[in-house]
């Protein structure tokens, strides 16, 4: 599996209610319906002002806010996120509902859903959180299933561990840990039944420091 990079988060339009197999098409078949994805290192994300690593002022939630209303994605899989609270200032709360990783920390994950998925018969399942991923001290996994016209998306959103940008002896102990994790990523993905709509959605931390930095994998479906 090949994990490319992008200095921004990556859209990908899905298919939620393709059939499985080539088939003749049925005046019964639902109508495809495309969702928009996109993931987002939010980079250390404090829900205070002037608080946390990076310190922001009002005007840089706004910003953040902005963007979040251009991109205007269905799902948006975010990192680096403090708790609910600092994900609510960027995600407005009456129009994206917010899933966050259980465990407590700085930099957590999560998932923001439009609220409006709902009309569009789009329902959301959360599902346990990939505890496995923390091989020391690391982030867990955040797992979601969107389901519509009885088919179902799997969604998992990773942060995996920094560090690893070389073979350099500095990076060893951040490699060793990379490596730990890739186990339960492949176990989970190899879980996922052979049915029409199996991704994971993947962020990695960024190695520039700038914030803004994702990964998309997806897993095809089998006939």
């Amino acid at each position: 599996m090949r994990w490319p990079q992008s200095p921004l988060g990556i859209i990908v339009a899905l298919a939620l209610a393709a059939p499985c197999a080539a088939a003749s098409p049925r005046a019964d078949q639902p109508r495809e319906l495309t969702l928009k994805l996109a993931t987002w290192n939010l980079y250390w994300l404090d829900s205070d002002l002037g608080d946390g690593e990076v310190r922001r002022a009002e005007r840089d939630y706004q910003r953040l806010r902005r963007y979040a209303r251009r991109l205007d994605a269905d799902v948006v899989a975010f990192q680096e996120v403090e708790d609910e609270r600092a994900a609510r200032r960027v995600f407005e709360p009456d129009r994206y509902a917010v899933v966050l990783e259980r465990r407590q920390g700085e930099q957590r994950v999560g998932f923001a859903y439009k609220r409006a998925l709902a009309a569009r018969g789009v329902s959301v399942r959360r599902n346990p959180d990939l505890e496995a991923l923390d091989v020391g001290g690391l982030r867990h996994g955040v797992d979601i299933t969107l389901v519509a016209s009885g088919r179902e998306l799997r969604l998992l959103n990773v942060h995996l561990k920094a560090g690893c940008y070389s073979d350099a002896a500095r990076d060893a102990r951040a490699c060793r840990k990379l490596k730990a994790q890739l186990g339960p990523l492949e176990r989970w993905i190899d879980a996922r039944p052979s049915r029409c709509s199996a991704t994971s959605t993947a962020g990695f931390p960024p190695a520039t420091g700038s914030g803004a930095s994702s990964t998309t994998a997806s897993r095809p479906a089998s006939s």
